[in-house]
């Protein structure tokens, strides 16, 4: 069994990890738990089977290493690298919570709607923000890189690009 692309089977790697982590240290903290899908649903394990079919599609997906476009494969790893991110936090925070019961109490006492506004004002922040910025920046790369010359032998000749 050979991996084909290292980087993504990496980022895989630690993405599945975070979310490992992110659902077991969450059982801990289930009163304080601010996951929309989670207070929407109430139930735990239906947010625990819901993060396993995620984990395994971008396995899958990051496994077959074929990709349609080279956005897509930027997407692919854009969510990857930001999902570790976003859910890494996530997880750093439960334990967080597990180390100072004093935090689960008062997240306990908030109201759904006090925890959705939170989790949506993190999730924007760490998450959407980034996202927009990098698919804009991808667009002006994908709509200028034919345009643009590559010569690194023009910048060898230059005495102060040498510095």
């Amino acid at each position: 069994m050979k991996i084909q692309n290292r980087t993504t089977f990496f980022l895989f790697l630690a993405f599945a990890l975070a979310n490992l982590v992110d659902g077991i240290t969450a059982l801990f903290i289930s009163d304080a738990e601010s996951n929309p899908l989670y207070l929407l649903f109430g139930n735990f394990w239906l947010l625990m089977i819901l993060k396993i079919v995620m984990v395994v599609a971008m396995g899958y997906y990051t496994w077959r290493n074929i990709y349609p476009t080279n956005f897509m494969y930027y997407l692919t790893i854009m969510i990857l690298l930001l999902g570790t991110l976003l859910v890494g936090l996530g997880a750093s925070s439960n334990i967080y919570g597990m180390m100072n019961p004093e935090v689960i109490e008062e997240g306990a006492e908030a109201s759904v709607q006090e925890k959705v506004k939170g989790y949506s004002i993190f999730i924007t922040v760490i998450y959407v923000i980034p996202v927009i910025f990098n698919i804009i920046i991808f667009l002006c790369y994908d709509l200028s890189y034919n345009k643009a010359i590559i010569d690194k032998e023009f910048f060898k000749k230059l005495k102060w690009w040498k510095l």
